[in-house]
């Protein structure tokens, strides 16, 4: 699933860039070029999601990874609906966390219309896409893109990062808070999980 999210950070990183640069809230003698390698970037994330077989296919050719080749038999027996399933739901809470982003830059007074807020949360996530995808790593990373972002608009920066903090809260924090009665109401169950989890790596 994370080569699903991370074609959507990217293919949403490349539209946000252009109507950035069109709108004149970027400089295009950087984020053009950059632009166009997310869109490269992009293709082939896509490409990779939609065909896993034929990825794992051409990386076999390379002799070093031959030899972990085994370990991804499991990707030859993925179905088309279950590649199809995987993308839709990937699209589906990419667009619901950048509606997530807008509203939250709304209620924090980003004088801002839709469309910029949108290509905003692209940009945001597309810089995000860069950090390891742990629970604190990205923290200030999603702040100072969205700070950078929204610059141009005036003196709306604690405004931004006011959102994205919000943003981090309900995606992060809440669900995290809302797992720890499950955890200390049902120990047995975090004992499963974990024996699951050494049972795969040995």
């Amino acid at each position: 699933q994370g080569i699903y999210r991370t074609a959507m950070y990217f293919v949403g990183g490349t539209v946000a860039l252009v109507f950035a640069v069109s709108s004149g809230l970027l400089d295009a003698g950087i984020w053009i070029p950059v632009s166009i390698a997310a869109a490269i970037g992009g293709g082939i994330f896509t490409m990779a999601g939609i065909f896993p077989t034929g990825l794992v296919a051409i990386i076999g050719r390379v002799s070093f990874v031959r030899r972990i080749m085994p370990s991804l038999d499991f990707v030859t027996n993925i179905s088309s609906a279950a590649t199809a399933s995987l993308f839709l739901a990937s699209t589906l809470r990419y667009l619901t966390t950048l509606t997530h982003f807008s509203l939250l830059l709304i209620a924090n007074g980003v004088p801002a219309g839709f469309f910029t807020q949108m290509s905003g949360a692209g940009f945001v996530f597309f810089i995000k896409s860069f950090v390891p995808n742990l629970f604190f790593t990205d923290l200030g990373f999603r702040e100072g893109a969205a700070a950078f972002f929204f610059q141009s608009l005036g003196d709306v920066a604690p405004e931004a990062v006011a959102a994205a903090l919000g943003l981090f809260g309900i995606n992060a924090v809440l669900p995290a808070l809302f797992g720890i009665p499950v955890l200390l109401l049902h120990p047995e169950d975090r004992t499963d999980s974990v024996d699951s989890l050494n049972t795969k790596h040995n």
